[in-house]
């Protein structure tokens, strides 16, 4: 199953790549990801994530990241583009190596 979390972080130096490797360390492939420029030094982060392995608690994973010291807010749900239907077909998938 896969989760879409929306993130506004500081956009600067070192702040995705904290952010990158927390997911993947906590058992998460990265499907997709758009970041955005925000405004003031903010960006919007839209990652499609999904477990490996065994079932993982988004919620926990949600906690971690909040706590991370560049971002700003986090939550979980569809981004615009996607919930306005103007998505390609099939959305979004995990290719996963044969």
């Amino acid at each position: 199953m896969s989760h879409t979390l929306n993130i506004r972080i500081a956009d600067r130096e070192g702040a995705l790549v904290r952010l990158i490797g927390l997911v993947e360390r906590r058992g998460y492939e990265i499907c997709a990801m758009d970041k955005s420029a925000g405004d003031a030094g903010i960006a919007d982060i839209t990652m499609q994530i999904a477990p490996r392995g065994g079932e993982r608690r988004i919620d926990v994973l949600m906690r971690q990241v909040a706590r991370l010291f560049d971002v700003h807010a986090i939550r979980q749900g569809m981004p615009a583009h996607i919930a306005a239907g103007t998505a390609r077909p099939g959305g979004f998938q995990c290719r996963h190596p044969q």
